[in-house]
Parts: C-alpha cells; structure tokens; sequence
C-alpha cells in the first residue's frame, strides 16, 4: 500500500476496507509485520525516541489517525478515509471469524471482560501488560504456540513500540498491531469517542473519562499544532 507524508512522518493512505485486505494479506505470510497508529502522541515521541521513530518507519502500515486527517486537509492533500485508527481497524479484525487474534496488554479484569464477549470469538489467546522483562520469552511462547494471526498490542507508547522491537525477531509469524488503550476499549472499560469528536476532539472525549493524562494531551496536541503551522507559515519542519 501506498505511503504518503504528513509534514515529515510517514502514513499510510487507504480506506478501511483496503487496509483490513491488506492486513488479511500480511496474515498469510510466513513473516512478522508490523502496524503502527500514527496520532499526534506518535508524533512527538518520534521526534524524541530513536526506538519508537525505528518501529515506525519499518512498518509495513501506518494508520492515520483523525488528527493526522484534519493535517493533511489543511495541507491540500486529504487522505482516503477517516476513522481507520486502532479502535476501529481492531473491531474489523475481531470479526472476521478466520483469523487468529491474541491480545496483550492492558488488566487481567479487562480480559476477563473480553473474554465473557462473545462477539470476540476468534480470539486464541490473551496476557495482560503488566509483565517483567524476564517474563517475555514465555509470552512469546503463548504466542507462538496459539498460532495467533495478529497480535493486537495493548501497552501505550513508547513501551509497546519497545516490545515490538524485542518480540518481532522472537515470534515464529504475526502481524503485530500496536494498537494503544484500544483493548480498553474493546472491553467497554472506557468508551470509544463518539463521532461528533472525530475533528480532533477525540483528547477531551479521552481526558475526560482519566483526567490524570490531560497534561499529557494538552502538551501533545500544542506540539501538533505548532508544527503544523510551522509548516503552513515556513514550509519546512523548523
């Protein structure tokens, strides 16, 4: 699939449909792959972290979020689709009954809630996020032995862009989607933004329902607009 360029990250322009054929492609190969959710948390923490800039240029897709969406508009070159984040792409993959998923992140409470799911029926194996490092090597052997298709990856940045790293040459074959809170969300722990939000107010849906991460949002969304603006006003990132 095509890649494109948000100021100077790298994204993935395609619409839910041709993402979910792609991901299905990727999941038949004797390979590891890796996706990453470009967002404006990426962003800065590309800009800051070699590892998480390292994860996401070697990742054969890298899914817009909305903000990246609204960018690209001002920027004249709109991409295909809204709405093609974690969130979503996960549900889409969570039904289709052939694959193989495995989850890995968040509370044992909240799989727990997802296991009692059963619209999550393909579902082959689970571990929660709060693992040491010594404990990896049998994670990877859950992972392995489940046969799982795609490893949804549930550990926040830069942590989960870690793992990817130390997982990827360990794993047999998987398409690893760091995927964020999505697996919150698949729980019902903390709700989806609803779609009035979808024009870069998702972060005050989402600090809202854990105001302890506002700061964090307030200090990455600044970051976004200035560089875009940057951008806009100098043609160049600095």
């Amino acid at each position: 699939m095509n890649k494109t360029r948000f100021l100077h990250y790298p994204v993935s322009n395609g619409t839910r449909s041709e993402f979910i054929q792609e991901i299905l492609t990727m999941s038949q190969e004797n390979k590891v792959h890796l996706i990453t959710v470009m967002n404006t948390n990426k962003m800065y923490l590309y800009d800051r972290n070699p590892l998480c800039a390292k994860s996401v240029n070697e990742s054969t897709l890298i899914l817009p979020e909305n903000a990246i969406n609204i960018g690209m508009i001002l920027l004249g070159t709109p991409l295909k689709e809204w709405d093609v984040g974690g969130v979503i792409i996960s549900k889409k993959l969570l039904a289709q009954e052939h694959l193989r998923i495995f989850l890995l992140g968040a509370k044992n409470s909240t799989l727990n809630l997802i296991s009692t799911n059963k619209d999550f029926n393909n579902i082959v194996g689970m571990h929660h996020g709060y693992f040491k490092k010594r404990e990896i090597p049998q994670i990877v052997d859950l992972i392995n032995n489940s046969c799982a298709d795609i490893l949804i990856l549930g550990l926040g940045s830069p942590k989960q862009e870690e793992i990817m790293q130390e997982i990827r040459t360990l794993l047999k074959k998987c398409v690893i989607l760091g995927a964020g809170g999505t697996i919150d969300v698949l729980s019902g722990v903390k709700k989806h933004a609803p779609r009035w939000t979808r024009y870069g107010l998702e972060w005050i849906y989402y600090a809202v329902q854990d105001p302890r991460k506002f700061y964090r949002y307030l200090i990455i969304n600044t970051y976004f607009v200035c560089q875009l603006f940057k951008y806009l006003l100098f043609g160049k990132r600095k």
